[in-house]
């Protein structure tokens, strides 16, 4: 392993002007093909002039380790060294630099690749002994994954020519492993074509054909916005060109098979600081999705009536609550009697009048218009986009549907109270309040209708 130790020395602008070598071992002589006498106390950047025409910085990360600390990983292929070295930077005292570094054959890493397939083939075969030896899965499978992460210089400096060059040379092997990886795979080259593509990406995009590679990728892997359905991937590529990696949160992936979209996870990511190619990792997210709506449907919903419950409805408000709304009409409904319907038939019978009374409500209302049952026996509903007239029509379809109702042997009795806001200043949960006001003084004129009777 080469080891060198390096002084920094800055010009006024703090840019690096000299890396003075403080010490180094045998192999980094080896590396440089000049004796130690020749070395130390000389300035790097005059020994190795073709240092600061690398596409990976060595001079930037180098000045950066040096002034804040830390350490650096890199994996790259080295011009001036004509091969690939995997190694660390770090700093041990303020404006010096150590650079710790092996030559490496990406070769190697693939063999190594290939033996834990067979390894992980092996474990499964024999069961338990996967247990017994310490290693999950999920070990081997992101054993493999980050075999594959290095070779193509995911998160490192691998150059486009240099990396590009080495996947189509070993296109056989590396297809190999990326049929054992469980996550969805695709690797584009610097063109935006497919280099390659594993069987699981085939799955979740729904693609039997078998002859994708060398197409356009933007077209492969089509992520399209939820409203307008427009390809949105050639912009999420262009994001690469300024940031290393885009994270794919939940976002609607076409699959060609059915034309209809799956919901995924995962991340694009660049190879190499030139932006030489693109992975795509990712994986189908749609039993997760269905859980999570499945959950967040249970918490909005009302179990007697299938309404929506108080908790949905307030979060409507904050939601719906723009000038886009008005008129922004409200809604209060009431059974009139539901006590003495629980204390002359039962419990069971009251819950018969609830849900009775709520689908009344869902077969007038309109899509858009949000029903929430808010207590035992009242029901809110917030009517965006509607006038006057409007809600007076549909409390008169309630009013009707709920006379003609049989439910408990004779028409339902409910009392409507009705409020609108009619502009953007007026303060939405006042015309709520009012529309409770309305919907209770309703309730007391009908009770003295039927105490006169």
């Amino acid at each position: 392993m080469a080891h060198a130790s390096h002084q920094v020395h800055f010009n006024e602008f703090l840019e690096p002007v000299s890396f003075e070598i403080l010490s180094l071992n045998q192999a980094y002589e080896q590396v440089l093909g000049l004796d130690r006498e020749l070395l130390i106390g000389k300035n790097l950047l005059d020994l190795v002039p073709t240092i600061g025409e690398e596409p990976f910085d060595w001079k930037s990360l180098g000045s950066r380790v040096a002034l804040s600390g830390g350490e650096t990983s890199f994996f790259t292929y080295s011009e001036g060294l004509k091969g690939w070295v995997d190694g660390v930077i770090f700093s041990r005292r303020h404006n010096s630099f150590d650079v710790l570094f092996k030559r490496v054959d990406p070769h190697w890493i693939l063999r190594a690749s290939e033996k834990l397939v067979k390894e992980r083939k092996l474990r499964f075969e024999k069961g338990s002994a996967l247990r017994q030896e310490g290693l999950s899965t999920g070990e081997v499978n992101r054993g493999i994954r980050d075999s594959l992460y290095a070779l193509m210089g995911k998160g490192t400096s691998g150059t486009g020519d240099h990396v590009l060059k080495f996947i189509k040379s070993n296109t056989e092997v590396i297809q190999g492993l990326l049929g054992n990886l469980r996550e969805a795979i695709i690797i584009g080259d610097v063109g935006g074509r497919v280099l390659l593509i594993n069987q699981a990406a085939r799955d979740i995009l729904g693609i039997r054909d078998s002859e994708l590679e060398d197409r356009e990728l933007a077209r492969v892997f089509q992520i399209l916005h939820p409203g307008t359905g427009e390809n949105l991937t050639p912009d999420i590529l262009d994001t690469l060109t300024v940031q290393n990696n885009f994270v794919l949160n939940n976002l609607a992936l076409y699959r060609h098979d059915t034309g209809k979209t799956v919901p995924i996870e995962g991340s694009l990511s660049r190879m190499g600081i030139q932006g030489t190619g693109v992975i795509i990792l990712f994986k189908d997210n749609t039993v997760h999705e269905k859980r999570y709506r499945r959950i967040e449907d249970i918490s909005y919903r009302d179990h007697l009536t299938d309404l929506y419950n108080r908790r949905y409805l307030e979060e409507a408000v904050k939601r719906l609550d723009n000038k886009r709304n008005i008129p922004f009409s409200v809604m209060y409904i009431d059974n009139n009697d539901l006590k003495g319907t629980n204390d002359l038939n039962g419990h069971p019978a009251g819950d018969r009048v609830i849900r009775e009374v709520a689908s009344i409500i869902k077969s007038v209302c309109r899509e858009g218009d949000i029903l929430a049952r808010v207590g035992g026996d009242e029901f809110e509903i917030l009517l965006p986009r509607t006038s006057k007239s409007q809600v007076e029509q549909i409390k008169k379809r309630i009013l009707k549907a709920a006379g003609k109702s049989s439910a408990m042997g004779g028409s339902l009795q409910v009392s409507i109270g009705c409020a609108i806001k009619k502009s953007a200043d007026e303060d939405l949960s006042q015309i709520r309040s009012q529309a409770d006001r309305e919907m209770y003084r309703e309730k007391a004129i009908q009770k003295n209708a039927r105490q006169q009777e």
